[in-house]
C-alpha cells in the first residue's frame, strides 16, 4: 500500500482499502440472501461453474446444495443467493444454448429470505446452509 499508485502494462494501478470508494463506479447492495430452488434445471448446465454463471444474472451464488449433484432424481437445484432485494428474483430463468438456438426454462421458486446479517458469524465468515 505504500507504494502506490503503481503501473502495470501502462496502467496506473491504484489498490483501495474496503473503506475506500471509487468514484463513478456503483457498489452493488446486497441486503438478503435467498435460498432458492431452480426446477428442472437441464442436466447438461449441472456444473457449479454453469449454475453460478445462470444465477449470477439477479443474484451472488453463495452455494450451491451438494445433494443436487449425487441424488438420483436431478430436477431441482437449491441454492443460496445474496442479493439487493427478493424482487430482483425472476419467476423463470431462460438458459440460452448457443449450438442450436434452443433454450431451457427453469421455473424459479423462492423458499425463504432473510437478511445477510444472519448469514455470517461474529468474525464475518459466511455460515453455510448446506453442509456436505
Amino acid at each position: 500500500m505504500r507504494r502506490q499508485p503503481f503501473e502495470v502494462d501502462g496502467v496506473t494501478v491504484k489498490l483501495l482499502r474496503d473503506t475506500e470508494s471509487v468514484p463513478n463506479v456503483p457498489v452493488p447492495e446486497t441486503d438478503c440472501m435467498a435460498h432458492v430452488a431452480l426446477h428442472d434445471y437441464p442436466v447438461e448446465q449441472r456444473t457449479a461453474e454453469d449454475i453460478e454463471d445462470n444465477c449470477r444474472r439477479f443474484g451472488f451464488l453463495r452455494e450451491i446444495d451438494p445433494a443436487c449433484f449425487t441424488a438420483p432424481d436431478l430436477s431441482t437445484v437449491r441454492v443460496v443467493l445474496e442479493l439487493g432485494h427478493p424482487r430482483e428474483i425472476p419467476r423463470e430463468l431462460r438458459i440460452a444454448y448457443m449450438f442450436d438456438d434452443s433454450s431451457s426454462v427453469v421455473p424459479v421458486q423462492i423458499v425463504k429470505v432473510w437478511n445477510c446479517a444472519h448469514s455470517y458469524d461474529a468474525r464475518g465468515r459466511y455460515v453455510r446452509l448446506f453442509h456436505a
